[in-house]
């Protein structure tokens, strides 16, 4: 296996794990403004801050899940049949091995 190859894997995995964190802080965010909003409309109660850290929680593992399943993916290619987007050529490189997936080429005239 390359070294690009590992280098785009963990390029990959670093922005799945930035997007999840994204959505780990404004999720709960979300949840506790929708809550305060909630008690100010109504009787007005207190904020359940158990709802917002499951929440946070929930959020947070399925994103390190999701950068885990992102560098897998990218370092094994997706063998499956549906075709895997290939990264740009690394500077230097000249030839790059076709992905697994990769089209067959045409055959016939």
């Amino acid at each position: 296996m390359s070294r690009w190859l590992k280098l785009d894997a963990g390029n990959r995995a670093w922005r799945t794990i930035l997007q999840g964190l994204l959505v780990t802080i404004v999720l709960p965010a979300l949840v506790a403004g929708f809550q305060v909003l909630q008690n100010a409309v109504t009787d007005g109660g207190p904020v359940d801050w158990t709802q917002v850290r499951d929440t946070a929680l929930k959020a947070a593992v399925t994103a390190a899940m999701m950068a885990v399943a992102a560098y897998l993916h990218r370092i094994r290619l997706d063998p499956s049949p549906i075709p895997s987007a290939q990264p740009p050529r690394p500077a230097g490189v000249t030839e790059m091995q076709a992905p697994a997936t990769a089209p067959a080429a045409p055959v016939g005239p």
